[in-house]
């Protein structure tokens, strides 16, 4: 009997087709294809490449000069190194190539002529990774990285996606938590917690730990995600009573399970001028403690300088100058340790050790937000925040954080405040000519009134259809046959609500023209 000739691979991939669609159902939308950066958005690899072969080519010189040929090998070293992490980096780039494909009650995912597919009911838990792609401090995209465990062990896909362009991935991940959130609901129905390693949501409630008395359901109040943290909280509570890692196993999922089961409970009850639950807190310890050792070193060397002085003179203004320094030092890392500010559900607050200052969002007047970004040696080297609030009288509340990139937290506060303190200025509008807006800037139901070094106010009108347009910080707004132009810093105080307000009063004459 002649030997079976072997089934064609297209045949065994159409096989396996037909089983994923029989079990999995259709796909709903297009497949995403994966692909990495290209190397001239990333030349990292590259890079490496070539100083790695410069590196070993300039040890094969050093082994035919006698006076530095001892040290050839450490050369050599470096150089396999450094071509040793471009072989790496380039491997890396294998798992960002890919193609995900939705279906009705799972997923597929397929890498170098082989597919997994996963049903939604089988997903034992998604961890998402997500920061900013940063091209010297400017976002240009974001960068993702997925692990699904499943029955068969895990799958890992990773993408950065380009600003401007299509975010597929992204919606991608959007519609499977959404499902997956759908299918751990359905277990939790039938018996089957969801868990994040130690901590586990059943029927009878949450458990922070194995082990753990459960969190009844009913007691369970708020879900938020604040600092890339999914935090909980519990009736009559300000401080979440757990809060984890928003890039742990299940915690988006477990963000989402929340959110649903919460939904249409009725608020809790909060008495007037409280300002609720805290969100999230800005302080400044990693300041206090570079003062704090900046302090010790220099009270160290002032005494060391004191046992190696001659006695007298020296001697007393070594002491001195040591006992100013620690105290001064010490003073600052104090101050700097005790001040915190933190965001409420209802307003803002600041604790410092001279004591505490409180606004409600409802009294918030003016606002002041900054974003500098530091450079050295032309690396970046990140950006420096300031977020003020002030009341119609009294001292601000003041926000300062240090990030990578954009902060996303005083971001969103920023925004709300904005609007909040825009809707205040167009109340006012209703009953006077015009508003405030930045220095010599204001804002009319008509236009925008500039006032002139030298002369009267020019108006530049909304019908006019104003252009503007943000450069390094700057807000440039003109009008066509307009002699009147508006340059203004974007930190410069109220500029984000008036911002908001003018958009809002140039698209409603829009309307009317």
């Amino acid at each position: 009997m002649p030997p079976m000739s072997p089934t064609p691979p297209t045949l065994d991939r159409q096989m396996q087709e037909l089983n994923e669609v029989s079990r999995l159902g259709p796909a709903v939308g297009s497949p995403i294809e994966l692909m990495p950066l290209s190397h001239r958005e990333d030349v990292g690899p590259l890079a490496l490449l070539l100083f790695g072969l410069a590196v070993l080519a300039a040890t094969g010189w050093m082994r035919t000069n006698p006076s530095v040929a001892p040290y050839a090998i450490y050369s050599a070293a470096a150089g396999f190194l450094l071509l040793a992490t471009f072989g790496v980096l380039m491997f890396r780039r294998h798992f960002e190539r890919g193609t995900l494909t939705l279906h009705e009650r799972g997923f597929t995912f397929a890498r170098g002529g082989e597919s997994t597919a996963l049903a939604f009911d089988e997903v034992e838990s998604l961890t998402l990774q997500e920061k900013e792609h940063l091209i010297q401090g400017i976002p240009t995209g974001m960068i993702r990285h997925a692990a699904v465990r499943g029955p068969a062990g895990k799958i890992r896909f990773s993408q950065t996606g380009r600003k401007g362009q299509p975010d597929l991935l992204g919606t991608f991940l959007d519609k499977l938590l959404a499902r997956l959130a759908a299918a751990a609901e359905e277990r939790l129905r039938s018996g089957i917690p969801l868990s994040g390693g130690a901590w586990s949501l059943a029927q009878d409630g949450f458990r922070t730990r194995a082990g753990d008395v459960p969190t009844p359901p009913a007691t369970l109040a708020r879900v938020g995600i604040f600092d890339h943290k999914v935090s909980l909280w519990r009736e009559g509570e300000d401080l979440p009573f757990f809060s984890v890692s928003s890039n742990s196993p299940n915690a988006l999922v477990l963000s989402l399970v929340m959110r649903q089961r919460l939904r249409g409970r009725p608020e809790p009850a909060m008495a007037a001028g409280q300002l609720g639950r805290i969100l999230f807190e800005r302080d400044q310890r990693q300041q206090a403690g570079v003062a704090g050792v900046l302090g010790l070193l220099t009270g160290g060397a002032c005494f060391w300088s004191i046992a190696a002085a001659d006695p007298g003179t020296g001697r007393i203004v070594w002491g001195l100058v040591g006992f100013l320094s620690v105290c001064i030092l010490g003073t600052c890392a104090t101050l700097l340790w005790a001040r915190v500010a933190r965001r409420h559900e209802n307003g803002l607050s600041l604790t410092t050790l001279t004591g505490r200052r409180e606004i409600l969002f409802a009294d918030a007047e003016r606002m002041k937000y900054s974003a500098t970004r530091f450079y050295h040696n032309g690396v970046y080297g990140g950006t420096k925040l300031y977020l003020q609030v002030w009341p119609a009288a009294g001292k601000p509340v003041v926000f300062a954080a240090n990030s990578k990139g954009t902060e996303v937290d005083l971001d969103a506060l920023r925004d709300d405040l904005a609007g909040r303190i825009a809707a205040k200025l167009r109340a006012r509008l209703a009953h006077e000519p015009d508003v405030p807006w930045t220095p010599g800037v204001r804002l009319s139901r008509q236009g925008i009134l500039l006032k002139k070094r030298f002369g009267a106010e020019v108006m530049i009108p909304y019908n006019q259809k104003p252009t503007f347009q943000f450069k390094r910080g700057y807000f440039y707004l003109s009008a066509p046959g307009i002699q009147g132009k508006m340059t203004t810093a974007c930190a410069a105080e109220n500029f984000y609500p008036g911002f908001i307000l003018l958009k809002a009063l140039a698209t409603e004459a829009a309307k009317t023209a």
